[in-house]
């Protein structure tokens, strides 16, 4: 990931564009629903293929999870901002806060577009439930972050349990070490017992 951010940094500092070495341009416009990683992605490639592309967002600003959860120690959103801006700027007709089911129907894009590109992302956190245990301080992780994106701090509990041990709970630990909470645990589902897994 080291050489890659150094690469993306730099790409950033000296204003390097994505190639975009299409040969033909096609008549059949792409429609894609959704601005995270998957969608940027899709957008760009079929941009290289050569297809008109229109990138429906839901958000005000394309990049998903990375602009909206990853904390910036490990992923700045300056950073997030200017490669999205490299992307957009290829070409891409940009529909921000413009989500599917409230805005566009699929029969508006399928009566639009020739192709659909679905990757509306992840929106919410995994649901559960521990036995016993108060629901009011059982907190979803991916929303602490995205809190802690929205507001800029995280309250510093003196205690924390984090269940699960993936990129959400890694990093929910480390924003809550760095707010003030002295012990932070991550239990993973190998730590739990069958019942509660």
């Amino acid at each position: 990931h080291s050489v890659e951010r150094f690469l993306g940094d730099m790409a950033l500092k000296e204003g390097w564009p994505y190639p975009l070495e299409t040969t033909e341009k096609k008549e059949t416009p792409v429609a894609v629903v959704g601005g995270g990683p998957a969608g940027l992605s899709c957008a760009y490639h079929l941009l290289r293929m050569g297809y008109p592309v229109t990138l429906f967002e839901a958000q005000p600003e394309a990049g998903g999870i990375c602009r909206q959860a990853i904390p910036d120690y490990r992923l700045p959103t300056e950073t997030v901002a200017g490669e999205v801006s490299r992307i957009l700027d290829l070409g891409i007709d940009f529909r921000p806060r413009t989500k599917l089911g409230r805005d566009l129907s699929l029969r508006d894009l399928e009566e639009g577009f020739s192709a659909v590109f679905l990757a509306p992302g992840r929106q919410a956190g995994r649901e559960w439930s521990v036995a016993r245990a108060s629901p009011d301080i059982l907190l979803n992780g991916l929303d602490l972050l995205k809190e802690l994106k929205n507001i800029g701090s995280l309250p510093s509990w003196p205690r924390v349990v984090i269940v699960g041990g993936g990129n959400t709970g890694v990093d929910l630990a480390r924003t809550l070490k760095r707010a003030g909470s002295r012990e932070v645990h991550i239990v993973t589902d190998e730590d739990l017992p069958s019942q509660g897994r």
